[in-house]
This record gives structure tokens, sequence and C-alpha cells, in this order.
């Protein structure tokens, strides 16, 4: 018969979307989470650090910046069609309607 484990450390749980940290074979800690990716899509980021905390923290800036509706830059784009996604998309929500028409022109 097998008994409960009264003494196991209680490991919390990370919520849905938070995405995961863990420790690679080299030592070095290793996040990945979705952010979000030009064309309304979700993209899966790893980021490295030489500690948890360190992995956790550069994987919540990114999370945070792709939340503020900055996606995350992909290497088949160009800066153009970049610019004209942020203006479409990002630009106006943000900025003045003459600031707006300024930058488009």
């Amino acid at each position: 018969m097998t008994m409960p484990r009264d003494s196991a450390p209680s490991r919390r749980v990370r919520a849905n979307g938070d995405g995961t940290v863990y420790q690679r074979k080299d030592g070095r800690w290793e996040a990945v989470g979705y952010v979000l990716a030009p064309g309304n899509t979700r993209k899966r980021v790893r980021v490295y650090g030489t500690t948890r905390k360190d992995a956790l923290a550069k994987l919540t800036e990114k999370i945070a910046a792709s939340n503020r509706g900055l996606p995350v830059p992909s290497a088949q784009g160009s800066l153009a069609a970049y610019l004209t996604y942020w203006l479409e998309a990002v630009a106006v929500h943000q900025l003045h309607e003459t600031t707006h028409t300024l930058y488009t022109t």
C-alpha cells in the first residue's frame, strides 16, 4: 500500500500562457513561451539565462511586449512590411490622429 506524501514540496503551477522554464543539460536555464507574431499569429520564442530568475524575467519581458501589441520580429519580413503592419495595427491605437497621418505620409 502506498502512503501519501506529506512532506513533498508543493510546486507552483504556472498559468496557461505563462510559458515554461527549465534547466538545460549544459547548465543554462531556458524559458519558452508564445508571443504575438506578424499576421495575428502566435510564435514560440525561447530565451536563455544563467539563472532561473534571469530566464523568467526575459520571457516575462517578451510576453509583456507582446501583450502591448508589439509583434516579435520575423526573419522573413522586410522593414517596409513591418512598418506597414505597425502603422495599421499598433500606431493607430497609440498615436494622435495628426501624428498617425504624418507618419503614414
